[in-house]
């Protein structure tokens, strides 16, 4: 969940400790990469490093930007305007199959059983 919102935990730092927003960036990507010792692999978008990145509809540092994409290992792994047509794709079937299910559940209570219609008092 931490994970999710690391931009804005760097962005208190800005806040709060008068950080500078690039230094405050780094807080997040490049001083655990050195941390870790893999400051060669990751941590900054160089040629010959893994580079996983989004991209923010404004400064990644604001509580109002929005994550328009997410690139994780040269592959877009997340869209906001695809997401958004999945969603209303996604809804416009839920209903159609709300819809369906209500319809054969009236449709079923109107129709009389043949079981109930009389058959058993014929044997």
């Amino acid at each position: 969940e931490l994970a999710r919102r690391l931009n804005l935990e760097a962005a208190k730092a800005v806040k709060y400790g008068d950080v500078p927003p690039a230094e405050a960036l780094k807080f997040v990507t490049l001083n655990p990469a050195y941390q870790l010792r893999l400051d060669d692999r990751i941590g900054s978008l160089e040629p010959g490093k893994d580079g996983d990145f989004v991209i923010w509809s404004g400064d990644p540092l604001s509580g109002y930007t929005m994550c328009l994409q997410t690139w994780i290992d040269g592959q877009r792994f997340f869209d906001r305007n695809e997401d958004r047509m999945m969603r209303e794709r996604d809804k416009e079937r839920r209903e159609s199959l709300i819809s369906i299910i209500l319809d054969s559940q009236l449709s079923g209570a109107r129709e009389p059983k043949s079981e109930e219609s009389g058959e058993e008092g014929s044997r």
